[in-house]
């Protein structure tokens, strides 16, 4: 017989203990989930289902819409991670969300942790690709599977500009032109995090930065990385005009700090559409792509089907998800 829990944001160390053991990557984390809330002010927790030494663990988000609740999972790609196998849980998961009155939920799902066999085939949606890098390799071959002119970038960066790790330094540029930044690139709402958020995130142990400067010591590009003891992930880069040429070599710094620390996996990331130029950016790093995969669950379909009619959209389970929710 199963056991099911929800660690609320108020017991970071509940939450940290149902993650000790169970591989998983920032977004799983209390720190993440904390920090998306400063943004959204969701309520959200960490869905724990535990059967014999078997745990699988989610983080969840709950939305209101016409009066009814929608889950995501928070920002970042995570979903449904354990550290055992569990045949029967698909059931009592559903079980649980209706308990609970969802509607819907749609789950981000981290492609290298994700285990197959907790996840229904036919709810599933392939809807882009990421790059990772295994760090287990040797610098010298991750250096050799750099395209040529990415070489070319890690070979001169020391010539071309200064290395910059003062966190205080780091933390304030970021500040500051963050939302500059995102929104001279056109970026869409997801990334329009509210400076609470962004002030957390710097402040993380669980998060490092480089920065880049010029000959006067001017900062002119940040990049951030959060990292858990399984995958280090990309998170943002930050520069003003003249400094969009290192945000290169910053990642390239990034890759090799997290390989320090003997994380085995580093997530680059996707661009905004397969095959667009910030997937090229990443692809030519030498990462290997990762189909990036979406849950898309209905657990109310009279409701589901209601709101999708309110506001004049095809209940449809494939694209925007939930499609009442379209911007």
């Amino acid at each position: 017989m199963g056991h099911e829990a929800c660690i609320t944001l108020d017991d970071p160390s509940g939450w940290n203990r149902a993650l000790d053991g169970v591989r998983h990557g920032f977004a799983h984390t209390w720190e993440n989930a904390y920090a998306m809330r400063l943004t959204t002010g969701y309520p959200t927790y960490l869905y724990v289902y535990t059967s014999g030494e078997t745990r699988i663990v989610c983080p969840v988000a709950e939305r209101t819409f016409s009066g009814y609740v929608d889950i995501v999972t928070p920002y970042g790609l995570s979903g449904f991670v354990s550290n055992g196998t569990c045949p029967e849980f698909g059931h009592h998961w559903r079980q649980f969300a209706r308990t609970r009155g969802y509607v819907c939920g749609y789950f981000a799902i981290h492609p290298l942790l994700m285990d197959e066999s907790l996840y229904p085939v036919h709810e599933l949606e392939e809807q882009n690709e990421i790059y990772v890098i295994d760090l287990r390799r040797s610098l010298d071959e991750l250096f050799a599977r750099l395209s040529t002119n990415r070489r070319r970038v890690v070979r001169d960066m020391d010539k071309s500009m200064r290395i910059v790790q003062n966190r205080e330094r780091l933390a304030d540029f970021f500040l500051r032109h963050y939302h500059e930044f995102m929104s001279a690139k056109g970026a869409s709402s997801v990334y329009q995090f509210s400076p609470q958020t962004l002030s957390f995130l710097t402040g993380l142990e669980n998060v490092f930065m480089f920065g880049a400067a010029n000959e006067d010591d001017r900062l002119e590009s940040v990049s951030m990385f959060a990292c858990t003891r399984d995958v280090a992930t990309y998170l943002f880069n930050v520069s003003i005009p003249e400094g969009r040429r290192h945000a290169a070599p910053l990642l390239w710094c990034g890759i090799e700090h997290a390989r320090s620390l003997d994380i085995h996996w580093m997530d680059l990331g996707g661009g905004i559409r397969k095959n667009d130029s910030l997937a090229e950016f990443k692809r030519r790093f030498g990462g290997d792509a990762k189909p990036l995969k979406a849950l898309k669950q209905i657990y109310d379909t009279p409701v589901f089907e209601s709101l999708c009619r309110e506001v004049n959209v095809d209940a449809a389970r494939s694209g925007y998800f939930p499609p009442y929710r379209r911007p």
